[in-house]
């Protein structure tokens, strides 16, 4: 995190925002589910325009500047971040209403419950400059880590198609894994095979 004071906020990485968006893309060719869900936003206002363009705008920058060495415009981290939150933000609201309409059992709402207040956080940090372009690290991308990453992410889409998974669990599931356990998998593996 950027600050002591900062450490609730995340500090996205390349690695994590392009697993991200490769997630994006690897549901909406995979999951009819997800791209109808997306099309649902279609509705020829200025509101629902700017929502898909900073989403799928989000997701090919998040992608594509895994692979640039150079550092990151200021404009791209702000339209990447924005990506992430919203993401985080529309796939919580769609795994707890979910959940809700599913009679799943009262406590597994927790983790959507608290995914949601997170995304509130994130969003009132965002209002007191507490979120910034800034909390997105410069550090390049390795493709040991992207390669390693998109890996799990294409297991937990198998192992969700096998299942049945509704698309916003799936998606949560590749969440949890990107901006939570990570560098928890990707640094033991580092270790093991002693890659600098």
């Amino acid at each position: 995190m950027i600050t002591k004071n900062r450490r609730i906020f995340p500090k996205y990485t390349e690695t994590s925002l392009f697993l991200i968006g490769a997630m994006f893309f690897i549901l909406l060719i995979s999951n009819s589910s997800f791209a109808q869900h997306l099309i649902s936003y279609i509705k020829w206002d200025l509101e629902s325009a700017v929502f898909l363009i900073v989403i799928f705008t989000g997701a090919v920058f998040s992608i594509i500047y895994a692979f640039i060495s150079k550092k990151t415009p200021k404009y791209t981290k702000t339209i990447m971040l924005g990506f992430a939150i919203v993401i985080n933000f529309m796939v919580t609201l769609n795994v707890f209403v979910y959940l809700t309409q599913s009679g799943i059992k009262p406590y597994l709402l927790a983790l959507p419950m608290f995914n949601l207040a997170y995304s509130f956080l994130i969003i009132l940090a965002l209002r007191f400059d507490l979120v910034t372009s800034q909390n997105i690290s410069n550090v390049n991308a390795k493709i040991t880590h992207m390669s390693f990453g998109l890996a799990i992410l294409l297991a937990i889409a198998i192992f969700s198609a096998i299942k049945n998974l509704n698309w916003a669990v799936t998606y949560s599931l590749g969440l949890t894994y990107s901006q939570l356990l990570l560098d928890f998998t990707i640094k033991p593996i580092e270790k093991i095979l002693q890659i600098k």
